[in-house]
């Protein structure tokens, strides 16, 4: 049922100064994404139900004295002991019976804390939540390989349904052009990839009115002169995704779109300016929404149409890996921890504005690494409005 592996995704040496930090001597992940990055396969067991009605999962413990960990097979969850036996002996073993095990609590089953507590009545359990989760950001080699692939995949499948974006192409089939892409570079799409990934944006002749918003889940939709095609392309390769956004307009593009495009350049420009280890993700943010002069708020600086009611100006660096959003991203995981930038995380620079009355959007996402001396794009595709 479980078996002794070697960790090669895993950062272990900064997985191992957290744990330390925290004074725990070993931590048991419960949550998908971690036990496959602990185990090095990233092959997760979904959470789905066998049908005698026990639920599937995973689990795999490390701890701090060495590169080796303890790994499940898919067990079903109708015996607690399955898990619990096997990874207190493994303790006992190490000689941790009475050392401090950190766990995911937001993924731990009560039944398996309460089973732990038992079989190690003198073992101390505290929240590892965040270990994980923080080691994550720095990316190891392989991982940094895997990301730079997704990378290029994004890059070949945008300039493949830029070319192919004309008049009468059906949404469809630029969908299936970009899946193909993935395909043949060994690459896969998130599951909502119909529905999100390429969003035509459509006013049904009348330009006065606001836009129609179509996707690739409408078969028979085609582009139209005078459409406004926003890609958001998220391939994931070996489990490990990139994600670039671009703007296309079929024929000239509307005034206000080109104002969307221009704040979301400015933004993006601004926030780019102050990449660099020791530089917060917050203050990135608040960036590319200041002033550069007097570093306040200059809403008046582009049209009111794209200021609150009526429209919206987003800037929202994240982390990128494993999970499309992953930490440093303090505004989804909670408790809130302004994480400051260090050589070797991978971020999505995710900038964009939105015209309420217009319906349109534009955002222009890129995938960076964060060196030494600033940032390095991983994503290349042209970054203008793509005239087609």
């Amino acid at each position: 049922m479980f078996n002794h592996s070697s960790l090669h995704l895993c950062n272990t040496q900064e997985l191992g100064r957290i744990l330390r930090e925290m004074g725990a001597d070993a931590i048991l992940a419960t949550s998908k994404g971690n036990v496959g990055y602990l185990g090095g396969t990233t092959t997760n067991v979904p959470y789905a139900h066998a049908p005698e009605g026990a639920p599937i999962k995973q689990y795999a413990v490390w701890c701090t004295d060495g590169d080796r960990l303890l790994l499940s097979t898919p067990v079903k969850r109708d015996r607690y002991d399955q898990i619990v036996g096997p990874v207190s002996v493994w303790l006992r073993e190490k000689g941790l019976e009475r050392g401090t095990l950190a766990v995911e609590m937001n993924h731990l089953p009560t039944e398996d804390y309460l089973g732990l507590r038992k079989a190690l009545p003198d073992l101390t359990i505290v929240n590892g939540m965040l270990a994980l989760f923080e080691a994550r950001m720095i990316k190891t080699p392989e991982e940094l390989l895997r990301i730079r692939k997704a990378a290029e995949v994004s890059d070949k499948a945008m300039s493949a349904a830029i070319e192919m974006a004309t008049p009468g192409v059906r949404i469809y089939d630029l969908a299936r052009r970009i899946l193909e892409v993935y395909e043949e570079e060994g690459a896969e799409s998130v599951g909502s990839f119909q529905k999100y990934e390429i969003v035509v944006m459509q006013q049904d002749g009348d330009r006065s009115k606001p836009y129609i918003y179509r996707s690739a889940l409408d078969r028979e939709a085609k582009i139209r002169k005078g459409d406004h095609l926003w890609l958001s392309l998220i391939p994931k390769y070996n489990h490990y995704f990139a994600s670039s956004q671009r703007l296309i307009s079929v024929g000239k593009p509307m005034p206000e779109v080109v104002e969307m495009h221009c704040v979301t350049m400015t933004m993006r420009e601004r926030m780019l300016k102050l990449v660099k280890p020791g530089v917060t993700t917050s203050k990135l943010a608040l960036a590319g929404l200041q002033s550069e002069e007097k570093q306040e708020h200059s809403f008046m600086n582009h049209s009111s149409r794209l200021i609150p009611p009526h429209g919206l100006r987003m800037v929202r660096p994240h982390g990128i890996g494993l999970d499309v959003r992953e930490m440093p991203n303090p505004d989804t995981i909670p408790p809130f921890r302004d994480y400051e930038l260090r050589e070797g995380m991978v971020l999505s620079t995710d900038t964009g504005a939105r015209d309420k009355e217009l319906g349109g959007q534009c955002f222009i996402d890129d995938v960076i690494l964060v060196t030494s001396g600033g940032y390095e794009f991983l994503t290349q595709t042209g970054r203008e409005i793509h005239i087609v």
